[in-house]
Parts: structure tokens; C-alpha cells; sequence
């Protein structure tokens, strides 16, 4: 909710229009591109109190409703935790009618787990309870294996594409790495 809020602040300071689809495994919500005060304190506050009425995560069906959403070339930010990444089909559909990138945000607690003992909790794609026990030392390196694996297909994947790719930590600062992003891509485009 921070990135996108500051990526929104900083739309809305260079007097870009400002748009936001909030998706689940279907589409929760479209706010089409404007710009203006007090669209973009609605984007944020929509961002910010945004709870999901799905349980999974779908991002084939956010970037195929954006030709319903845009209707001309834009530039399209991908906001994501990188559990469930877009099919190569349509990334290239997206990738040849926008500017398109994706910042992946993953907060480390997420990998590298608290010895607690036994904690029941609550996948996010399945939804369902699973009693784990923390203090395993299988399931820390497991996590941890996970966590390294993920971020490496998404890498490939997104290079592959010829899609620019951010990972940002959730609780680190997030700012610099942004700047330093957005500055390699003003600096290829002019290269």
C-alpha cells in the first residue's frame, strides 16, 4: 500500500492521470485514469483500506481488463507479492500495447519464520488452516528455499519477457531503490 501510494504521489506530481485496478481472483475494483486532487486521495485511501473479497490471486485477469480500463498506450505498473505470476501469453499481449513493469514486494518475515513451536495458519491461495511447527528446522530451510526460489523465476521470467523488474522488501526503504529503478529506465530509453 506504501509503494503504491508513493508511485501514486508521484503521478500525480508530474500531472500524469492516475488510475488503479485492485484485483484479486476476479476484479475488485477499477478506477479509470484522471487526474486531480481529489482523485488521487481516493486512489490512495482505496489502496490503504482496500480488503479483498477473493481469497486467491489472479493477475492474468487484472492485465487482460486493462484494454476495457485504458484506451490508449500507458504506462502499467504491476504491484505484486509474486505468488502467483502472469502467464508469459499475457504478459507479451501487455507488454506490446503499454509500458509495463513490475515491482514485486515481499516482506522477509514472510521466509524467514519465528521459532514459535505450533501455529496454525492460513495460506493465502488456498485459504484453508495448516498447523506448522516453527521451531522445524525443515520447514525454516524450506521457507527460506521457497522464498530464494520464487524471486529467481520471477527474475527469469520478467527478463525473458524483456519486462522490467523491481523487488522491493516491504519494511526497508523502499524510496531510494524506486529512484535508482526509475533513473536506469529514463537513462536506457534516452541510451
Amino acid at each position: 500500500a506504501e509503494v503504491a501510494a508513493t508511485l501514486a504521489l508521484s503521478a500525480a506530481e508530474a500531472k500524469d492521470k492516475l488510475g488503479i485496478l485492485l484485483y484479486s481472483d476476479g476484479i475488485e475494483r477499477v478506477i479509470p485514469p484522471a487526474k486531480g486532487r481529489t482523485h488521487l486521495l481516493r486512489i490512495i485511501r482505496d489502496v490503504l483500506l482496500f480488503e479483498p473479497t477473493g481469497v486467491k490471486t489472479n493477475p492474468n485477469i487484472a492485465l487482460r481488463k486493462l484494454d476495457h480500463v485504458l484506451k490508449k498506450e500507458s504506462i502499467v505498473m504491476l504491484l505484486s507479492d509474486l505468488e502467483v505470476l502472469p502467464d508469459e501469453k499475457v504478459l507479451r499481449e501487455t507488454r506490446a500495447r503499454h509500458e509495463f513493469m513490475v515491482i514485486g514486494v515481499e516482506h522477509p518475515g514472510e521466509f524467514e519464520l519465528p521459532r514459535l513451536g505450533f501455529v496454525e495458519m492460513r495460506t493465502a491461495e488456498a485459504g484453508r488452516p495448516v498447523t506448522v511447527d516453527l521451531d522445524s528446522e525443515t520447514l525454516r530451510k524450506y521457507m527460506s528455499r521457497h522464498g530464494a526460489t520464487r524471486r529467481d523465476v520471477a527474475n527469469e521470467l520478467y527478463k525473458r519477457m524483456g519486462v522490467d523488474f523491481l523487488m522491493l522488501d516491504a519494511i526497508g526503504d523502499f524510496v531510494g531503490p524506486l529512484k535508482k529503478f526509475f533513473e536506469r529506465r529514463t537513462g536506457r530509453k534516452r541510451g
